[in-house]
């Protein structure tokens, strides 16, 4: 019989890796649908103006007539992400 303590130190179990979410690039979340055409057909505007839909039941975003595509672009990306994120 030994009183030596066992040499090997404890490690924790490792736990196994989740799969990790992916952001689905090429998919138009269902907010972002249709806002482009509600956005181009709102209230005339001055160039470089904010754009002003008429319709008041749309996605919240302030963007120009330049911007328009890059800020519908981070939006879907943004909601896309964030669903990921509440159903993970």
């Amino acid at each position: 019989m030994s009183f030596l303590p066992d040499s090997r130190p404890n490690y924790p179990q490792r736990r196994p890796k989740s799969a990790q979410a992916r952001i689905p690039r090429n998919q138009v979340h269902a907010i972002i649908g249709g806002a482009k055409a509600h956005f181009e057909a709102g209230r005339p505007v001055d160039d470089g103006a904010y754009l002003r839909p008429y319709t008041k039941l749309l996605v919240d975003l302030t963007t120009s007539k330049a911007c328009l595509e890059k800020t519908l672009a981070f939006a879907n990306g943004l909601f896309n992400a964030l669903n990921l994120t509440a159903i993970a």
